[in-house]
């Protein structure tokens, strides 16, 4: 006879009451932990918008004002008209909205450099949001352990962490994702009208945010058709034949099958059609109409905005060339997102356990499928297949994907935790052995991801590295000091940091994108001639140039001789900031692969510690908040025929 407590409960088990008391309380520290870990320094740049799309946002947020009339809010020159949609209007139109509420409570927050604070706090909180979506999500599909471990991975994740950093699309769109999953969800398993309403107006949200959710209408559309699907009576038919046929005969059984597998799915969408036809149609609806009330000027202004699609769709796919695109070049899809996510964006054993955990839940439920989980893979897979073929391969563009990373680790731990410790069907459980690896697995798998995002903070808790050259340079400089800078990259002094500096130096910038020309090369060699620094911001330009010399000899020859120290500048200052912690420094290298000399302040500074070389990071992921800008000091003054001969050894 088994013993047990007062309550009737048996001895060592915990009281359901006390479980989801204890789940709650781990779930309020859990978004405590995360909400802080997004909202610490927040004022990492000073306000001088280094992240150039949230700089484009503000810019436009902080044009917009209230018509006067109707007529006015029609027209294409209305006051409300972004006349920008690379991203939509619901991050521009908050944030214009909350500064403009802010400053009726106290003034002087309707100027974009006091509400980017305010976006960045946004941010902080939609990811924190986010949290607490994945632990109802998963909550619904695994159980609360797996939830709980799931919400524990995204709320380290440093991919999070960095993006809730910037006042961004993506934060906003990977939770509205996530919610619009959740909902799929309800769709699935009511199939209610307010259930159609409530994915509708999601839809809306995440469309009117960034339009390359467009993925999450099939999810919509899957979900409607999980519901009303019809549960085939029959038993499906063996997959083997007789082994007395013959090849042909086998081909034929095939064949039959493969028509019999075609009637039913025709057969399975009438009947879903007729059960849920109206309220899929109804979801769409409401999607539809929620857009056009949401961001009123795609319709309004619908030539701006077909343009506006069009360009990031060729610039995604790699149709257009574009200077911030050509750093991917050569990039293998899949394998580039995943290497970048494994070493930076989750960590390697974070992101590891993720990517292993999704093929593996992809190739379960495709053999024993669920309606609640073929519904919840259908984003996943559906997003993954997109972006690793897409071109463009920013870090940011797997934001919406990590969530789903996260859930997959979760899930594959949690279920060998189960078969380790005989709570699967079979009621065998593992030797301790087993169990005490999967606990040390786990523990691993949460310090070093749990160490890498306390690491990643040092980023905010430094000074920014183009402060850091913009002080170098302003101590050293005299008045009239010709500083040589490169366009597309932000320029050092960085603007706005040291006004009175800026005012007494010259700043020349010159355009390496350009194709190579005489008229091109003359023009770097008087830019030489003239120049007593050479400051390159970050690696934006020096490593894609560098990659492609075929296609930019000129700037390949540049850079290598740059670098060699051949032009008569040396390096003279090269500041960084890395993830670092406890003696520990987590270090990305920008030039590995490259053929570019080290010059000897590279190879003489070292940060201090223990340090791991995690490799070349994708530029959209440092040269945000942690960029390493070099800055070359003149050194010996070259003639026009020297740097002609350095530079085109052919010329004349």
């Amino acid at each position: 006879m088994s013993s047990s407590d007062p309550a009737g409960q048996p001895a060592g088990v915990v009281p359901e009451p006390r479980r989801r008391a204890a789940s709650g309380l781990f779930l309020l520290v859990l978004l405590v932990v995360a909400f802080a870990l997004r909202a610490y320094g927040l004022n990492w740049d000073h306000g001088l918008f280094f992240h150039p799309d949230e700089r484009q946002i503000l810019m436009v947020a902080s044009r917009l004002s209230w018509p006067s009339s109707l007529a006015e809010f029609l027209s294409l020159s209305s006051p409300l008209n972004p006349h920008f949609f690379a991203y939509g209007s619901v991050p521009i139109y908050l944030i214009r909205g909350l500064s403009a509420l802010v400053n009726l409570w106290q003034k002087g927050w309707a100027d974009m450099h006091r509400y980017y604070l305010l976006g960045r706090l946004l941010s902080a909180v939609f990811d924190t949001l986010t949290v607490l979506a994945v632990w109802h999500l998963v909550g619904r599909l695994f159980g609360r352990l797996t939830a709980a471990l799931a919400a524990a991975f995204l709320t380290v994740s440093v991919l999070h962490i960095q993006m809730a950093h910037f006042y961004t699309a993506d934060p906003l769109l990977t939770l509205l994702i996530v919610l619009g999953v959740n909902q799929a969800l309800n769709v699935a398993q009511y199939g209610r009208r307010r259930d159609a309403w409530g994915m509708g107006l999601l839809l809306a949200l995440a469309l009117a945010t960034k339009v390359s959710v467009l993925p999450l209408l099939v999810v919509a559309a899957v979900a409607w058709c999980a519901f009303a699907w019809p549960v085939s009576a029959v038993a499906a038919p063996s997959a083997r034949w007789p082994a007395s046929f013959s090849a042909r005969e086998k081909a034929r059984a095939l064949l039959a099958r493969l028509r019999a597998a075609g009637r039913e799915f025709v057969a399975g969408l009438r009947t879903a059609w007729a059960r849920a036809g109206r309220r899929l149609l109804l979801t769409f609806l409401v999607a539809g109409l929620g857009f056009v009330l949401l961001e009123p000027y795609a319709l309004l202004d619908a030539a701006h905005f077909v343009a506006a699609i069009g360009t990031e769709v060729t610039m995604a796919q790699g149709i257009y060339d574009f200077p911030y695109t050509r750093q991917y070049a050569g990039t293998q899809p899949f394998g580039y997102q995943i290497g970048q996510l494994l070493l930076h964006g989750l960590g390697p054993l974070l992101g590891a356990l993720g990517v292993v955990g999704l093929v593996l839940w992809v190739w379960r439920v495709w053999h024993r499928p669920t309606r609640l989980e073929v519904v919840a893979l259908t984003w996943p897979v559906l997003y993954t297949w997109m972006q690793g073929w897409t071109y463009a391969k920013f870090m940011r563009y797997m934001l919406p994907l990590t969530p789903f990373l996260c859930i997959s680790a979760a899930a594959l731990w949690a279920h060998e935790w189960r078969l380790a410790s005989g709570q699967s069907s079979s009621g065998r459980s593992a030797p301790a052995a087993m169990r005490a690896l999967l606990v040390l697995g786990l523990a691993a798998v949460l310090g070093y991801t749990g160490f890498y995002a306390l690491a990643y903070l040092n980023v905010y808790r430094q000074p920014h590295p183009w402060l850091t050259a913009t002080a170098w340079l302003c101590d050293r400089v005299p008045r009239g000091t010709v500083i040589l800078t490169e366009y597309w990259d932000d320029p050092l002094p960085a603007q706005g940091a040291d006004r009175e500096c800026s005012a007494r130096v010259t700043v020349e910038i010159i355009d390496m994108h350009t194709l190579d020309s005489e008229k091109r090369r003359d023009e770097l060699i008087l830019a030489l001639l003239r120049a007593d620094y050479v400051a390159l911001s970050s690696q934006r330009l020096y490593a894609p140039l560098t990659r492609q010399p075929w296609f930019f000899p000129l700037a390949a020859r540049y850079y290598q001789a740059l670098f060699a120290g051949e032009l008569g500048f040396e390096l003279v200052a090269a500041p960084a900031v890395y993830p670092s912690l406890a003696g520990v420094t987590f270090v990305d290298n920008p030039r590995e692969g490259l053929d570019l000399a080290a010059p000897p302040l590279l190879r003489s500074v070292r940060p201090p510690g223990l340090v791991l070389d995690l490799g070349y990071a994708d530029e959209s992921f440092t040269v945000y908040d942690h960029p390493q800008p070099l800055i070359f000091a003149k050194t010996a003054e070259l003639t026009r025929a020297q740097f002609l001969h350095l530079l085109d050894p052919g010329g004349k």
